[in-house]
C-alpha cells in the first residue's frame, strides 16, 4: 500500500484536480465530461503534473511575440492561466514556461467560444420563436395552447405585445 508510486499518482490527481478546479471557478463553467475537449484539457493537465511530479518540466524559451499577441488578446484566459500558475508557484516552486501558458490557454479558449455558441444559437431561437407567436397572435390566427397564459394576462391587464 505505500508503494512510491501511489504517492505519486495522488499527488498527480491532487494536482489535476485543482488545475480544473480553478479553472471551473475562474469561467464558472459546468464541465462536459463526455466533450473531446474536456478529454484533451484533461490529458494536458495530467501530462503537466506527470512532469511537476518527476521533476522534468519543459525548458523556458526566448520570449516570442506570438505569445504577447496572444497575452494581448485573450486576457481573461490569461488571467486564468496566471491563476494556476500562482497555484503551481505556491504549492511546488513551479512556474509555467510561454508554452505551457500558450497551450493552456487555448484549451480554454476554445471550451468558451463553444459554450458562447450555444448560449447565442438558443438566444436567437428564442427570439425567432417569440417573433413568430407574436405574429401569428397579431394577425388573428389564434393563439397556441404554449402562449396562452401570457395572452390571456397580456389582454386583462392590456399589455402589448
Amino acid at each position: 500500500m505505500d508503494h512510491p508510486f501511489n504517492e505519486l499518482s495522488l499527488k498527480m490527481e491532487k494536482i489535476t484536480r485543482n488545475i480544473l478546479h480553478i479553472v471551473k471557478l475562474h469561467f464558472h463553467l459546468v464541465y462536459n465530461e463526455n466533450d473531446f475537449a474536456y478529454s484533451r484539457f484533461i490529458t494536458h493537465a495530467q501530462l503537466l503534473a506527470q512532469r511537476i511530479v518527476s521533476n522534468q518540466m519543459v525548458e523556458s524559451s526566448e520570449k516570442d511575440v506570438l505569445v504577447e499577441s496572444v497575452k494581448n488578446s485573450c486576457k481573461e484566459e490569461f488571467l486564468c492561466v496566471e491563476r494556476i500558475n500562482m497555484y503551481l508557484e505556491k504549492e511546488f516552486n513551479i512556474t509555467l514556461t510561454d508554452q505551457e501558458q500558450m497551450y493552456f490557454n487555448n484549451s480554454h479558449s476554445q471550451d468558451i467560444r463553444k459554450e458562447m455558441k450555444r448560449y447565442i444559437i438558443y438566444f436567437i431561437g428564442v427570439v425567432i420563436l417569440a417573433t413568430g407567436l407574436t405574429l401569428n397572435t397579431k394577425a388573428g390566427l389564434g393563439v397556441s395552447p404554449i402562449i396562452s397564459v401570457p395572452f390571456s394576462i397580456s389582454e386583462i391587464f392590456d399589455l402589448n405585445f
